[in-house]
């Protein structure tokens, strides 16, 4: 389901410029339309929209690890990227509230931004899905964090099973 999830989020189309006086700038989700229209063509043919589109699967085990799932240089002379969506999706164990917090963390070149929030020093805890929409992303070093900031446990023993998490990166 995460993986679903994540590649349909990561394919939409933005609907447009909120208007004014809106809560949230343009590069962030609200409520009223989420991260924009599902875009299956943009899914399903990602070569023909993508410099680079990559895919991954990781679990994290414990509170606080942090996995590192993309490291490399933006350079515009070999990929001119003016734009990078990083979608980040799991699925949570049933609860009235979110039972695992992941935080996604993009850094380029020393700028950071959160999912769902861009360059605010918070981060998101309230989804299973955060994304990081960057236009153009400055020149240099890339790197791709996802943080477990809480985990499951399960019911029965009180052990913490790994929380399985899928990331699509697109730089267009």
């Amino acid at each position: 389901a995460s993986l679903v999830k994540a590649l349909l989020v990561n394919g939409a189309t933005p609907l447009g410029p909120r208007g004014p006086g809106a809560a949230l700038p343009d590069d962030r989700p609200d409520g009223a339309s989420g991260f924009g229209r599902v875009d299956v063509a943009a899914v399903v043919d990602a070569a023909a929209t993508c410099v680079s589109c990559e895919l991954f699967e990781r679990a994290l085990q414990d509170v606080g690890e942090e996995l590192e799932i993309l490291a490399t240089r933006l350079d515009p002379t070999v990929h001119p990227t003016t734009r990078l969506k990083v979608t980040l999706a799991w699925t949570d164990a049933p609860g009235e509230a979110l039972q695992s917090d992941l935080d996604l963390i993009v850094i380029a070149d020393g700028q950071e931004r959160h999912g769902n929030l861009g360059a605010s020093p918070y981060f998101d805890r309230a989804n299973t899905i955060e994304q990081v929409d960057w236009e153009a992303p400055p020149p240099g070093d890339l790197r791709i964090l996802v943080r477990a900031h809480r985990l499951a446990c399960d019911a029965l023993d009180g052990t913490i099973p790994a929380q399985p998490f899928h990331v699509v990166v697109r730089m267009e």
